[in-house]
């Protein structure tokens, strides 16, 4: 059963990673523009914290079928 999803899970990881280190790009760029602590900078580590918990959260999935 497991084969059957591969590749879809596999397609579906490399977009949630692409989206998680334009994430973390973009929010560098907020931390260098308006600093660490910003309310822009922290809105996006905000978003990123969510994709990483997407991204934990579907291997953990993965892993238990």
């Amino acid at each position: 059963m497991r084969g059957m999803f591969d590749n879809k899970l596999i397609e579906s990881d490399e977009h949630l990673g692409i989206k998680i280190r334009e994430k973390r790009k973009e929010m560098l760029d907020r931390a260098m523009e308006f600093g660490i602590e910003s309310d822009e900078t922290l809105t996006v580590s905000q978003e990123l914290d969510l994709l990483i918990n997407q991204s934990l959260h579907k291997q953990i999935k993965y892993r238990m079928m």
